[in-house]
């Protein structure tokens, strides 16, 4: 019996992409002087990527929705057609940072072992 090889695809790891919001448990005394606060509303973060659909993924790098939107790159349907946001209430998202990517200079970051960031042009 003969068997195929199966092609395997890399899939981009989206894990550790999404900032997190830190927290105060106590105001410091040097607040007003040397901090910059931003309120951040209260919700779940997700991660945006648009090519052809919209990809919501959660800050463990898993993918919890994809839908068509009107979002560059996000395939135009702007409709719910599979039900998605069925049990999903309120439908409200706030946009906290935005990433545009120039494709045509595009870059990798590649995260070593010891956590620092290294740029690594693609070709």
């Amino acid at each position: 019996m003969e068997c195929d090889e199966l092609k395997t695809t890399e899939k981009k790891s989206f894990k550790f992409e999404l900032m997190s919001s830190e927290w105060f448990t106590e105001i410091p005394d040097d607040l007003e002087d040397n901090w910059i606060v931003k309120f951040c509303p209260q919700g779940c973060r997700v991660l945006f990527t648009a090519r052809g659909n919209q990809t919501h993924i959660s800050i463990n790098g898993r993918i919890i929705l994809n839908i068509k939107t009107n979002f560059p790159g996000g395939g135009g349907g702007g409709k719910d057609r599979h039900g998605e946001h069925m049990f999903r209430k309120p439908k409200d998202y706030v946009c906290m940072e935005v990433y545009l990517e120039n494709l045509a200079k595009r870059k990798k970051l590649k995260r070593s072992k010891s956590n620092t960031v290294t740029e690594m042009e693609v070709q």
